[in-house]
């Protein structure tokens, strides 16, 4: 450890500037400080618990609703940080990181330091956290990984002073940042063995920020993170440097014979010998560099990943007055109504608490010879007193006693105005345009919508500013976890609806067609434009969908077909123990109702819609109903056409069976004229012309049969013609496109 007393060093310039940015920005801080104290502490433990005279002194916070209001508005509205990478478009790099982010985001710790940043914002204007590195595996000796972590600066508006010189909200622009962590004796030795940092001394930075405010109106003031005479202070000094290096640029070939520039830094060059280059080039790179001090000696030094100051800055509300940088919260407008508010009411509460209590005015001669009764006026056992109601005067007159009774301290005039004018002034503070009071339970909902809208508008300007800090802090996350993630590594993404899945950053594989090895998200030095949108958490836009759905159910007639649609998104998006499979179900029916607007959101559902849609496909390659329809009838023509040609075949056929048996009859007859003409034929002749026309009967006897045979099978093609045309008109519709698809 070095030390460094010299003015002319590097770390009395650090020390400069960091004086040089504290004065420029004391005033207003001496101004806002006190407003934490107001907002958190007590509203009484400054300038007017002097001035104030009354016994009783209380607190009647009405900021406190405000400041509740505006916490409400950071956890219900979520800021969702949308990622575009530079070197050309990428979704699946985008969503990539944009789920890496979303899952650090969502941790303890992170939320944590949200809460702490946006409370001082509410309060005195301005709230900052922190952005470092850890390892991935503390425990792990081999494991060189890291991960991008947050932590809390609570009081910022005490302990962080950035570069005057920057006028950004987000500070983008400023070449330098302060900041002061406190520690106690036992913590800071601690912070020095896990830093492996050997002091000799124990030496402590300047104290964190005390105002004018405080250091006046008494020491019960002086409260700062440490109050301890062991607190120790140091200081983190971030500073941005340019770093410029000379590269020569030399031309070669790629793998497929394509020219391409190499290049390689001066000094590699000229150690290894290379020819001079056929043209120079000097690149110019962003650091930032970290400076550890407690005032004398550097602690330590080291460059931050990612070339940012890793200290986000968030504000209530911010504007310049003469050069200088003003902010503030909702403390500033209201502390003054609010503590008038309180000095009314505690002079009220003190009147009601010790004025005295009125009590009768009595002429002695009005309880002459009763004084014992009136002693005790507490004396509850009897039932009655006397009382002398006249009495005699000296000229013999009778006069009655007149009743009097002691009276309390009246209200001033001005104290009445003031309670009567006051809730309504601060409300309106808080609530600039419409306020609260303005509600009517008869109004539309749209008007009530519309002065919530109104009501909102000054908790907006705090969320909007809480989205760019957002911005910025996914600005800074990204381009330190670019410096950081060098190798492959698996990284749990969350999704925008909570779910979570696993991915692979810097994943390299060969790639077929381009016949190389490509990377999938390189997320190594990688370069994006980081957009931040405002709005609704998940949860309270589903919630808020839900209700819409149910109103439009509720309009919409019955029968109407919309009305399934709604049922089915409404079962889709409930959420509870044992409503999965409901929600599936009902999905899975939307998407098979293949409406426009309506898409898949996981692969198992994507491949539902593709069965679908081939499914309906081969439905539509079908002919309409009504070309079915005329297609069957023209079918039944042709089995007419081919019943009718069966009949002449059956006609033919009988035709040739009667030529034929014309033909056996005139050979017959032929045959009795020969068996007449040769009647003296030998008996053996007589045989063979028996056995001969037996033969002919037997051939007869088979054609009968045949011609029997032809016209059953006539009358059965008949019938069966008839039936056909009975069962084809009496068919349903769809069976008969279940036929024809056959």
């Amino acid at each position: 450890m070095k030390n460094y007393t010299d003015e002319d060093s590097g770390l009395a310039k650090k020390l400069k500037k960091y004086n040089t940015d504290r004065s420029a920005q004391s005033d207003v801080r001496d101004a806002r400080i006190p407003d934490l104290s107001f907002a958190r502490w007590s509203q009484t433990e400054d300038e007017m618990s002097e001035a104030s005279t009354t016994q009783f002194v209380g607190e009647f916070n009405i900021i406190g609703r405000e400041r509740k209001n505006i916490q409400a508005e950071f956890r219900q509205n979520e800021v969702e940080v949308k990622y575009r990478s530079k070197k050309g478009d990428n979704d699946d790099l985008d969503e990539f990181m944009q789920g890496k982010y979303r899952t650090d985001r969502r941790l303890s710790k992170s939320r944590q330091c949200f809460s702490i940043a946006q409370d001082d914002a509410i309060d005195c204007g301005f709230g900052a956290w922190r952005l470092h590195t850890v390892d991935d595996d503390s425990e792990d000796m081999l494991s060189t990984t890291q991960e991008v972590r947050r932590s809390p600066i609570p009081e910022a508006i005490r302990r962080v002073w950035f570069d005057s010189n920057s006028k950004l909200a987000d500070k983008s622009d400023a070449k330098h940042c302060s900041l002061i962590t406190s520690f106690t004796r036992d913590g800071y030795e601690c912070w020095l063995g896990e830093n492996d940092i050997e002091e000799q001394s124990t030496i402590s930075f300047d104290s964190p920020e005390r105002s004018i405010y405080e250091r006046v109106y008494g020491s019960e003031m002086q409260y700062g993170l440490h109050t301890s005479v062991n607190e120790i202070n140091i200081l983190e000094f971030y500073e941005i440097e340019d770093e410029a290096e000379m590269y020569w640029l030399y031309l070669g070939v790629d793998e497929n014979g394509q020219e391409k520039v190499d290049g390689l830094p001066a000094k590699e060059a000229k150690a290894m010998g290379m020819p001079e280059p056929f043209k120079k080039k000097k690149l110019t790179k962003q650091v930032c560099k970290k400076t550890v001090t407690n005032g004398i000696d550097i602690l330590m030094e080291s460059y931050v990943p990612g070339g940012c100051i890793p200290i986000i800055p968030m504000y209530g509300e911010r504007n310049f007055v003469d050069g200088i940088e003003n902010f503030y919260g909702i403390v500033k407008a209201a502390k003054d109504p609010q503590k008038l508010i309180n000095s009314a009411y505690n002079y009220l509460t003190s009147l009601m608490m010790f004025s005295p209590v009125p009590k009768p005015i009595y002429d002695p001669r009005q309880i002459e010879g009763f004084e014992h009764l009136y002693e005790d006026a507490n004396n509850h056992d009897l039932a009655f007193q006397y009382q002398n109601t006249y009495y005699e005067t000296e000229k013999g007159e009778t006069l009655n006693f007149q009743q009097q009774y002691t009276q309390p301290p009246p209200v001033p005039p001005a104290v009445g105005q003031i309670l009567a004018g006051l809730p309504a002034l601060t409300d309106s503070i808080l609530n600039p345009g419409v306020t609260e009071d303005s509600f009517n339970s008869q109004m539309s909902g749209v008007a009530l919508q519309q002065i919530k809208e109104q009501i909102g508008v000054m908790r907006f300007i705090y969320v909007d500013n809480w989205a760019e800090a957002m911005r910025h802090d996914a600005d800074v996350y990204a381009k330190m976890l670019a410096a950081i993630t060098d190798t492959t590594k698996v990284m749990v993404l969350t999704n925008v609806d909570g779910t979570t899945k696993d991915g692979m950053a810097n994943e390299q594989f060969y790639d077929v067609n381009q016949m190389s090895v490509v990377v999938r998200n390189p997320i190594k030095d990688a370069k994006f434009e980081v957009y931040s949108d405002v709005g609704p958490s998940h949860t309270s836009q589903r919630e808020a969908a839900l209700a819409n759905l149910k109103e439009i159910f509720d309009t919409l007639p019955p029968g109407d077909p919309m009305q399934q649609i709604v049922m089915l998104s409404i079962l889709a998006q409930q959420d509870g123990e044992g409503l999965d499979e409901l929600n599936k179900v009902a999905r899975y029916q939307m998407l098979g109702l293949g409406l426009d607007g309506i898409e898949p959101q996981t692969e198992e559902e994507a491949e539902f819609v593709a069965r679908k849609q081939q499914e309906a496909q081969m439905q539509n390659n079908q002919p309409p109903l009504q070309e079915q329809i005329l297609l069957m009838q023209e079918q039944t023509k042709q089995l007419q056409a081919q019943q009718a040609m069966m009949r002449e075949q059956n006609q033919a056929q009988a035709n040739q069976i009667k030529a034929y048996q014309a033909q056996t009859g005139a050979q017959n007859d032929q045959a009795n004229t020969l068996l007449k003409q040769v009647d003296s034929e030998t008996k053996r002749m007589e045989a063979m012309i028996k056995a001969e026309q037996a033969g002919a009967d037997i051939e007869n006897t088979n054609m009968d049969t045949v011609k029997k045979g032809v016209e059953s099978q006539m009358m059965q093609a008949d019938i069966a013609e008839k039936q056909l045309d009975m069962d084809i008109r009496n068919l349903p519709t769809d069976e008969l496109i279940r036929l024809m698809s056959q």
